[in-house]
């Protein structure tokens, strides 16, 4: 029984897969605990409250910076909706704003298209680096060294898990067992969690400022029906995802962003449980709710 409780690869099938499950746990939670801890510690939350762009950046990436800008420049009159299509008031406007972003998307949008059509542009693409780049000197969002630090971590963990199960495979087959099947899969099942603490666009750190901002912000959370005061649209649809704008006279973003109001992207909580995809939205759609 001692030899057993200090060498676990003598242990039967069944309570090996038990000891196994268990470490993978711990294995999983250590590696997000020592992630965590380091992010959270490379400085303090410093985000501009008054720029929306650069909050839809932190919140959901480039497509969610593009969505946020074509609200705003809706809500002042600059940019039209007409249905599912966006067009610039007149050529005269684009002289009106002096972010290099918003000048982009309405010398885009002088001749009348669909939202869709605006996120392959590289002028667009390029407008949006500027607030990235802040996001990333702040340590708001992964730098590459982030990302390499997230790699070795993970592959340490992964190593090991994937280590022990190979060598209990080995012992097993070598005794005549061949129903390694159960341990290859839990291995599998523990590892690939893993890799998705390495693609986590946000550091820790930046997942707190997100969190700070939607505790800032819950009143209007609540009141989804309340009339949204002018030049607020942009600010609430950048902490929140465009889904949450529930104001009547804003209805033309539903035609607009149609993905961005499915049911499944309305509820999502707070907490970095959500991440964005194309804009913002659950793992999905283009400028709903996420983490």
């Amino acid at each position: 029984m001692i030899n057993m409780l200090f060498n676990p690869f003598t242990l039967s099938g069944t309570y090996f897969l038990i000891f196994y499950g268990v470490l993978g746990l711990v294995i999983f939670y250590a590696t997000k605990a020592i992630i965590n801890r380091r992010e959270s510690r490379l400085g303090s939350v410093n985000l501009n409250l008054s720029d929306p762009y650069e909050i839809a950046m932190l919140r959901g990436k480039e497509h969610e910076t593009i969505n946020i800008a074509i609200i705003s420049l809706t809500d002042r009159g600059l940019l039209l909706a007409i249905g599912d299509k966006l067009q610039t008031k007149d050529d005269k406007v684009v002289h009106h704003v002096r972010l290099p972003l918003e000048k982009a998307i309405l010398n885009m949008y002088l001749t009348p298209a669909k939202v869709k059509e605006i996120y392959n542009n590289s002028t667009i693409k390029q407008a949006c680096l500027p607030y990235q780049a802040s996001l990333k000197s702040r340590r708001l969002l992964a730098s590459t060294k982030d990302y390499f630090l997230r790699i070795c971590i993970v592959a340490l963990a992964s190593a090991l898990l994937i280590g022990i199960a190979l060598t209990k495979i080995i012992i097993a087959v070598n005794e005549g067992h061949t129903n390694v099947w159960y341990l290859s899969i839990i291995a599998i099942f523990f590892v690939l969690p893993l890799l998705k603490f390495i693609r986590k666009p946000r550091t820790t750190l930046g997942d707190q400022a997100i969190d700070d901002l939607r505790r800032l912000f819950k009143g209007f959370r609540r009141r989804q029906k309340s009339v949204i005061e002018a030049n607020q649209v942009a600010l609430i649809a950048a902490v929140f995802g465009i889904a949450y704008i529930a104001d009547p006279k804003f209805a033309y973003l539903k035609k607009l962003f149609p993905y961005a109001h499915t049911p499944s992207q309305t509820n999502c909580s707070t907490g970095g449980s959500c991440d964005s995809g194309c804009g913002g939205g659950c793992s999905a759609g283009c400028g709903g709710c996420s983490s």
